[in-house]
């Protein structure tokens, strides 16, 4: 699959687990094993999945592990929300960190669908990941929820 740092959606994931840690390193002491952990490891799960898919290498492998990732991103999004709502995380922060799991998970859902289309199979998920950072990727329904044959 090649070198895990190029893909473009491990390079944002990277910089949503950086600003997951400056955010919870201002929660309070009593959250400091509660919802920062939390959100820390939900963070490091996007991350890591896509580096461990790429290092496996084979689409199977590669798209069991994005899927993953992808999931971990809906957990990032729920522990924020609830972190807001708990008024832990100001607004401002919310919409920052929302703002970048939302587009490390648009990223993830359309490098795994375009992994999932057969149209797709000679394709390397650096050259598919190039093309969605490009905006030039088909967006046809994702193919996220078919089990793998």
């Amino acid at each position: 699959m090649g070198d895990f740092k190029e893909l473009a959606v491990w390079q944002q994931a990277r910089v949503l687990v950086k600003e997951v840690y400056l955010a919870t390193g201002a929660f309070p002491s009593s959250e400091r094993y509660g919802l920062a952990i939390q959100l820390r490891r939900a963070a490091v799960s996007i991350a890591s999945n896509v580096a461990e898919g790429a290092g496996i290498g084979g689409d199977r492998p590669m798209l069991r592990h994005l899927r993953i990732a992808r999931g971990s991103t809906a957990e990032v999004e729920c522990q924020l929300l609830l972190a807001r709502d708990a008024e832990i995380l100001n607004e401002s922060s919310w919409r920052l960190l929302d703002s970048q799991v939302r587009r490390v998970g648009r990223m993830l859902t359309a490098l795994i669908s375009a992994l999932a289309h057969p149209a797709c199979q000679s394709q390397t998920a650096s050259s598919v990941t190039r093309t969605i950072d490009q905006g030039t990727i088909d967006h046809r329904p994702s193919s996220i929820d078919r089990p793998d044959p």
